[in-house]
């Protein structure tokens, strides 16, 4: 690891989904004291079971009830259940200690994790630790929060079409109309993140972070 000891700028951006592991992830990143800037763009949600998303046990005596094998589930997102995710981001918080430049591009359903207040949809009260902004993160002066993605447009009104080049048409435009209304969403979820983070920052008095949308 002597190698990469002195590096500042590091992208692990775009993972093939068998390679993203948080694990070696921060095996790595805590050979690395000097990085400054870390792109981790479309990076799946962080855990540390990754296998265990969709895997579940069944109870020792009552074969007919079942249990969620890790912190995390597909269901995470829906539930506002970040446990396990504010958890692998305390760690790489403080493996990452003198980051000043984040990138999170593409990872819309997770970063709510960033924020967390440990509360989920049903009002259950959960053990929520997350980046140390003022702490180990206090260095931090910008991160990308962006979708990645822009609804795609669909054909022009004006062109000439046949009925059945329209019903193709249409059915482009209402799913223009239902992209649209998900990247709305997607960029007050942005929003909600990127302002909980800058609260945080000016509770602790730490210094003003910014955030980016995608849109600059």
């Amino acid at each position: 690891m002597a190698a990469f000891s002195n590096i500042k700028f590091l992208s692990l951006a775009c993972p093939a989904p068998e390679s993203a592991s948080w694990v070696s992830l921060m095996k790595l990143l805590s050979h690395i004291p000097t990085l400054t800037h870390l792109s981790l763009a479309y990076w799946p949600t962080p855990t540390l079971k990754p296998n265990a998303l969709t895997a579940s046990v069944s109870h020792p005596k009552h074969h007919s009830l079942s249990f969620q094998y890790g912190a995390s589930d597909v269901y995470s997102s829906y539930e506002n259940n970040w446990t396990e995710a504010s958890i692998v981001l305390a760690k790489l918080s403080r493996v990452t200690y003198a980051l000043k430049w984040l990138d999170l591009e593409g990872c819309t359903e997770w970063i709510p994790a960033l924020c967390w207040n440990g509360i989920d949809i049903y009002g259950q009260v959960h053990s929520a630790s997350g980046p140390e902004w003022n702490g180990s993160w206090r260095g931090i002066e910008w991160i990308g929060l962006g979708p990645g993605w822009i609804p795609a447009a669909p054909a022009p009104d004006n062109i000439s079409v046949t009925e059945v080049d329209e019903d193709i048409v249409m059915k482009q435009q209402d799913r223009f109309r239902k992209e649209r209304e998900s990247f709305k969403t997607t960029l007050e979820r942005i929003k909600d993140v990127g302002k909980g983070i800058q609260t945080a920052r000016i509770e602790g008095r730490g210094k003003w972070i910014h955030y980016s949308d995608g849109s600059e």
